[in-house]
């Protein structure tokens, strides 16, 4: 008896399908929410359908056979490199590790998620009060965060118990992607990191 062949193929990490017709059309609405993202880290957070056909290579028409308009095609486009950003955890260092490593990590952590979104994160504003699918996927991002954020305050804050969701909010507010931009713009990477991990230390452990 012969072998059951897969219905589909791996290609350069992406899942294709063996039919040719299908195959093709695929890696063609690859190639289109590819060049999306590639307009996007260059700057143009949101980019024309004519933009992305001449960058992937494919006719304006055949963009809106893939996708229903450009705001689906930039929610494509968006939700693709926020899970590629989630392949890393978001993780809080537990007890014993001392106080000042956990803030460190936690605060690391969120900066580098927010410094390889930076341009996703800029193309959301610009479309979420017209295009809400646009911002979607960042609801993804928005769960991790909060995990991050509550397992923080476990470990810092433990007899806390009846004001947890208010300074798991507080968390957030300090070491949200606005702050980080905002310090960094005002004072640099370096001293943005420090003032959070301040922040988050005056917060969670008073003296």
């Amino acid at each position: 008896m012969k072998p059951v062949k897969s219905p589909t193929v791996v290609i350069n990490d992406q899942v294709y399908s063996r039919d040719g017709r299908k195959r093709r059309r695929e890696t063609n609405q690859y190639k289109v929410i590819a060049a999306a993202v590639e307009l996007i880290k260059e700057g143009t957070p949101v980019p024309t359908a004519g933009e992305v056909a001449e960058r992937a290579d494919v006719s304006e028409r055949s963009i809106f056979r893939y996708f229903d308009d450009v705001d689906a095609l930039l929610h494509a486009a968006v939700d693709s490199e926020i899970d590629a950003a989630l392949t890393s955890e978001l993780v809080v260092p537990a007890p014993p590790a001392p106080s000042t490593e956990r803030l460190s990590v936690f605060v690391d952590s969120r900066v580098s998620l927010y410094i390889a979104l930076e341009a996703i994160i800029r193309s959301i504003r610009v479309r979420m009060a017209h295009a809400p699918l646009v911002a979607a996927p960042w609801a993804k991002v928005a769960e991790r965060l909060r995990a991050q954020s509550e397992a923080l305050v476990s470990h810092e804050a433990p007899d806390s118990e009846a004001i947890d969701g208010q300074v798991a909010d507080l968390v957030e507010v300090l070491s949200s992607c606005d702050a980080y931009f905002q310090l960094a713009s005002m004072r640099g990477h370096d001293e943005a990191v420090a003032t959070m991990e301040v922040g988050l230390a005056t917060l969670l452990q008073p003296a």
